[in-house]
């Protein structure tokens, strides 16, 4: 359901608005949940649109930042996480 929350957004929305970035967001939550960590990484796209959007100091941005370390933690890429979770922290 939540693919299709997205894909409705995006065509009724655009793929900028607010709406449809936390419809990904929360798709690639769900994803994540369910051990698809590949497909989860689409929360690359929702930092870098809330980062453009909100701005980069965001509470929003940052915890997606968050997110995103996480994701790539589980994944093994733990040159990347340390240096996202450094930027998150600075």
């Amino acid at each position: 359901m939540e693919k299709e929350v997205l894909e409705k957004r995006q065509r009724i929305f655009g793929s900028e608005h607010p709406d449809t970035i936390l419809a990904m967001d929360n798709l690639a939550i769900t994803l994540r949940k369910q051990g698809q960590l590949e497909e989860s990484t689409m929360v690359k796209e929702v930092l870098e649109k809330r980062g453009g959007i909100l701005s980069e100091e965001h509470l929003t941005t940052i915890s997606t930042m968050a997110e995103l370390t996480s994701i790539l933690e589980e994944q093994g890429q733990l040159e990347d996480a340390i240096a996202l979770s450094q930027v998150t922290i600075q």
